[in-house]
């Protein structure tokens, strides 16, 4: 069976935006000004929640490998 590479996983690209989710609002609570606020965190929050999910649902319906 033949595999594709990792960046072009969608598995990989949605458990990314929940860490990348996941990390804002942390930056935000660092005191960056620009990333600070209830829009942030909603954000961390609604991207963390659709990545994770996306992640799951795609490894479970994934047929090829990786290399």
């Amino acid at each position: 069976m033949e595999g594709k590479d990792w960046y072009l996983s969608t598995t990989i690209w949605a458990a990314l935006l929940a860490v990348v989710g996941a990390i804002v609002p942390l930056v935000g609570m660092m005191g960056v000004d620009a990333l600070a606020g209830d829009v942030t965190r909603i954000a961390g929050g609604v991207a963390v929640v659709i990545g994770g999910l996306t992640a799951i649902y795609r490894r479970y319906k994934a047929t090829t490998k990786l290399k």
